[in-house]
């Protein structure tokens, strides 16, 4: 058994692994430090340590009698000081031994925290600066970047700002930014016209439309006024919030930007809410949950300040062969992008073990409907995206053109510890489904239907999945990020 103590205030704790290197948090003064090393000689018996996602709060330990407190005291005081003066404070490194979650199907499936492959590390920083690419003057972010139209493209979308702050917010935690969060002040400034020639149109809640031109905010197409776009695009602002919280001007513009919508309009009833809205907040168009609109309820939840929904088993599901998961239609599943949003955007439901265990059940049922169809087990991950005509909406039985979407499959992959291995394969063996721009290298989309078909366009929102699951795999960020991160705590 290992033992070591907390450099803070000398509360001792053992684990039975080396926990050098390894980030943790003081269950007495919940510090937060870094092992450095194991001090065998002197420290009391305690309980093993409980590991909480990717992070290690050690238990309480077991009440023993004083001995040689003299020397217990000048040892520890010696390990304070070594410790606070030692570089170790920044190497932030997550635990490799994570929680266990069951999936549907019995087998145990992990979240995944070990060392993050340098392949991926790059992919991180390359979707970080993808995002950079398309932002606009006004701190807007496109739609889609496609390979003709690339940068002369003027449609902005709502939801694709928000992930644009998101991108920002990590780009500062692995330090590749050292200007975000000036951008991120000049997003939130246009967003709430507060930038010369930008003129954004909402309606009488506050909701934003869809789609909105990035040199004047003029809407374009006669887009909607769209709930779960205006919930993705705060959704970003909260993060961002959270990130920079001794920022009076990010806390100040973040909380009029919550103040100016008025959430509850948007719920028609517990379990149902509106797609859309026109100028006078009139409500159209309805959807049941379960869908990507769970995010939009645990808002609406929030700002009534009422517990959000809970899951249980009177919930719409849909079938196929022994897997069952959530849905709106019992007949059809969902893209896995339904998941992905509420469970890195929520701060309910990246907390929820329940909520994480649907989601993998959604994945284990993509995983196996495309075995059935494809007979190999290295491409899957139906969602969103550039499709052969267009754009594609795909999902597991309706994924008609037999496209994989890395996003999707890496967006999983800190909570299961195979796909790592696997999604790397796919990637050597399917270089198409790579999307390059400039020197920037993002992992897309490619289909076992057509291996010639490149995709088109990348577009802002569908894309997300994968700055999500690679950031919650740096060490210097991790799924704590987003716990922390997404929490609620407007005034």
């Amino acid at each position: 058994m290992n033992k070591y103590q907390c450099p803070h205030c000398a509360a001792p704790f053992e684990d039975e692994r080396d926990l050098t290197g390894i980030k943790v948090q003081c269950y007495k003064c919940e510090a937060k430090f870094i092992i450095q090393a194991c001090q065998e000689d002197h420290l009391v018996e305690v309980q093993p340590t409980q590991v909480v996602k990717n992070k290690v709060r050690p238990k309480k330990p077991i009440p023993t009698k004083k001995k040689n407190s003299t020397k217990k005291i000048v040892l520890s005081l010696i390990f304070l000081l070594v410790s606070s003066t030692s570089v170790y404070f920044f190497l932030l490194k997550k635990d490799s031994n994570p929680r266990s979650i069951k999936a549907q199907s019995g087998n145990p499936i992990t979240t995944n925290v070990a060392p993050m492959k340098p392949q991926l590390s790059k992919s991180l920083t390359d979707t970080c600066k993808f995002y950079d690419y398309i932002r606009s003057e006004s701190g807007f972010y496109l739609d889609s970047y496609g390979r003709k139209s690339g940068l002369e493209d003027k449609r902005i979308s709502s939801a694709s700002t928000g992930i644009g702050l998101i991108a920002l917010a990590i780009s500062h935690e692995i330090d590749i930014d050292p200007n975000a969060k000036e951008k991120i002040i000049k997003t939130l400034k246009s967003c709430l016209n507060k930038t010369p020639g930008i003129k954004l149109e909402r309606n009488a809640n506050g909701l934003y439309r869809h789609w909105f031109n990035k040199d004047n905010g003029e809407t374009m197409w006669n887009s909607e006024f769209s709930t779960i776009d205006t919930a993705l695009l705060v959704a970003g602002a909260t993060i961002c919030r959270n990130t920079f919280t001794q920022n009076s001007n990010i806390q100040n513009l973040t909380q009029e930007l919550w103040d100016s919508i008025n959430w509850e309009s948007s719920r028609m009833d517990t379990f149902a809410f509106a797609l859309t809205q026109g100028q006078d907040g009139t409500n159209s168009g309805r959807t049941k949950l379960f869908n990507e609109y769970l995010l939009l309820s645990d808002y609406v939840s929030y700002s009534l300040d009422e517990k959000p929904i809970e899951i249980d088993q009177n919930w719409t599901r849909s079938t196929y062969r022994d897997h069952s998961v959530l849905s709106d239609r019992r007949k059809a599943q969902l893209p896995l992008f339904t998941f992905q949003f509420p469970l890195y955007l929520s701060p309910y439901r990246i907390a929820s073990d329940q909520f994480i265990k649907e989601s993998l059940k959604a994945a284990e049922l993509d995983r196996q409907w495309w075995f059935d169809q494809s007979k190999q087990k290295l491409l899957w991950g139906s969602s969103a995206g550039a499709g052969f005509k267009g754009y594609s909406v795909d999902s597991s039985q309706e994924n008609h053109d037999m496209i994989a979407h890395f996003p999707a499959i890496l967006g999983f992959a800190p909570f299961d510890k195979e796909i790592i291995p696997e999604a790397l394969e796919a990637l050597k063996t399917h270089p198409q489904a790579y999307f390059s721009v400039d020197d920037l290298t993002i992992p897309w989309r490619t289909s076992t239907l057509d291996p010639k078909w490149s995709p088109r366009a990348v577009q802002g929102i569908d894309l997300c999945p994968l700055l999500f699951g690679l950031a919650a795999l740096h060490p210097d960020v991790g799924l704590e990020f987003f716990e922390e991160k997404t929490k609620l705590n407007y005034k």
